[in-house]
């Protein structure tokens, strides 16, 4: 799903656990207590767990949206309300709407919206260019409905739908110097002069333009009918008419036949070079069916509108969304160490070092005087619950007991029950493969240089696990080549017995210096050792 522009997204981290979608769905709900004019929505970025998909149905919610990107797209920049022409219309229709409306391209569209070119205040320059030198309407001839409504002209002899395309004549000479230079096809503009106009009739012109306002003779209307020259007049002046005619030219002639397009839903960032670039500096964005719905100039690029943001259980920019450094982040909540993250402005931060963000949004429910319906008390319950493991981990803080205290009231769930059938849910790795053991829940770090990444998984059953150990090897080499990673470790945790084995591969000495143990077979045991965040991260850290 694409974040509409106007929501603020709240998410959790890559890979998300419990607490980052609880945390997320929990803190969209009190952003929008406070903050009920303004739209917040939580988003996840990844699939959600067992143990998530556990708890949420559980309290009968449904997950939240997955967020591709924060990127701006096209649709967010183009100007949707364009204004068209028709794919028949002349230069000076188009030239006309420019002026009136005070615009500088209009595309031209057929009956089904479909664009078949575009007109710029460059291509109308180019045409005006092109008068000083020899002027046909041979290249793209006009109709005469075209000349007509250029000329506001009246039709009295001729057909609608009949082209014109010799040269423009202004008949501002003797009728013998007439027929020394008419030419076959020529259309000649003239006054109320009655044999310049016999003199073009007779001698093959194929339009008669009497400027004025005058009617012509009869005679000279039925000589013209019998020869088949057109007849058209108009109240402008000769100068005028001649002007006038050459903007009935079809406004498709002067188009860009071939405009840069885009779709909608396109990363802007990524079209903006070519937009740049374009010599018109106009693209026309159409949809699926090639029909028109936008157009995006130069000038819109420079008037962005940055996607809103608040992260909450990480603040690591390689743990977070694509495109974040587009965005503006509004908020973090977390209970992570700060990565690195840079801001255009400032923003309100809230980290703690305590055992899960739930408990710094069950903080900010008391300071607001909010109270959390029973569910969302519970989203919060059951994050405090898995980031602490059962409260048995060393990140567990008297703050994340007094909240999970208060919030098994609120949720109506008695918290060791509900943590024992979680845990299950949890440590239930039947069909699970060993890629998706590495990878879903595994977050990135860069320490001293070192590219590394750390994954875990909670069981019941350690040697159920380890019976996989080539296989667990073998996808972590992987997650190292294509991630570029210079260590790669898998945490196998056994809450209840209180340890962890790790699995590593790449630059294992950092494992090993850091936890004093040797490795075997890409393997050792952690006595102890249950935090990702608060153990293994900070003693690797250390020896980096």
């Amino acid at each position: 799903m694409a974040l509409p522009p106007d929501v603020v997204a709240v998410i959790g981290h890559r890979n998300p656990d419990t607490d980052s979608i609880a945390s997320a769905m929990a803190y969209a709900w009190l952003k929008g207590v406070e903050d009920p004019d303004t739209p917040y929505q939580a988003f996840r970025l990844g699939d959600i767990n067992r143990e998530t998909a556990f708890v949420l149905s559980h309290f009968d919610l449904a997950p939240p949206p997955l967020l591709a990107h924060v990127y701006r797209r096209v649709r967010e920049a183009m100007v949707a309300d364009v204004i068209t022409a028709p794919v028949d219309a002349t230069s000076y229709e188009v030239g006309f709407l420019m002026r009136e409306r005070g615009i500088r391209s209009v595309p031209l569209v057929d009956a089904a919206e479909r664009p078949h070119g575009v007109v710029t205040t460059r291509t109308l320059a180019e045409l005006y260019i092109h008068e000083a030198g020899t002027f046909t309407l041979a290249v793209e001839p006009p109709t005469v409905a075209q000349v007509l409504r250029t000329l506001e002209g009246t039709l009295l002899v001729g057909e609608p739908d009949r082209r014109l395309s010799g040269r423009p004549v202004i008949a501002a000479m003797t009728p013998a110097l007439m027929r020394k230079h008419l030419q076959p096809g020529d259309v000649v503009v003239v006054a109320n002069r009655t044999d310049a106009q016999r003199t073009a009739v007779q001698h093959g012109a194929s339009a008669l333009i009497v400027s004025g306002g005058i009617r012509p003779r009869r005679d000279v209307l039925e000589e013209a009918r019998r020869r088949n020259v057109v007849v058209i007049l108009c109240h402008h002046t000769t100068a005028t008419t001649m002007r006038l005619l050459r903007l009935s030219l079809p406004a498709l002639a002067i188009a860009e036949r071939h405009p840069l397009t885009f779709h909608p839903d396109e990363v802007l960032s990524e079209v903006s070079p070519d937009l740049m670039q374009d010599r018109h500096g106009v693209a026309l964005v159409v949809d699926e069916d090639e029909r028109l719905v936008g157009i995006l100039t130069r000038h819109d690029l420079l008037r962005p509108r940055r996607r809103r943001v608040i992260l909450v259980d990480h603040s690591e920019p390689s743990q977070s969304v694509e495109g974040l450094s587009e965005a503006d982040v509004l908020e973090i909540v977390d209970h992570h160490r700060l990565g690195g993250l840079e801001t255009r402005s400032p923003l309100r931060v809230y980290v703690l070092p305590v055992g899960c963000t739930a408990t710094l949004i069950w903080q900010r429910c008391r300071e607001v005087n909010v109270t959390p319906p029973p569910a969302i008390a519970g989203l919060m319950m059951a994050a405090i619950l898995s980031d602490t493991m059962l409260l048995r981990s060393p990140t567990t803080t008297p703050m994340d007991r007094a909240a999970l205290e208060a919030l098994k009231t609120l949720a109506g769930v008695d918290p060791q029950a509900f943590g024992v059938a979680m845990y299950r849910a949890k440590t239930d790795l039947s069909g699970l493969s060993a890629w998706d053991m590495v990878t879903g829940d595994m977050k990135p770090f860069t320490l001293g240089g070192h590219r590394i990444a750390v994954a875990q998984v909670e069981v019941a059953d350690v040697e159920a696990v380890m019976a996989r150990r080539e296989e667990i090897v073998a996808a972590l080499e992987q997650l190292c080549a294509q991630g570029g990673y210079d260590l790669a470790m898998l945490l196998v945790t056994n809450v209840l017995e209180e340890g962890s084995v790790v699995i590593a591969v790449g630059n294992t000495r950092l494992v090993e210096r850091a936890f004093q143990v040797t490795l075997q077979d890409h393997w050792a045991y952690l006595p102890g050792i249950l935090s990702r965040k608060k153990q293994v991260v900070p003693a690797l850290a250390a020896v980096v």
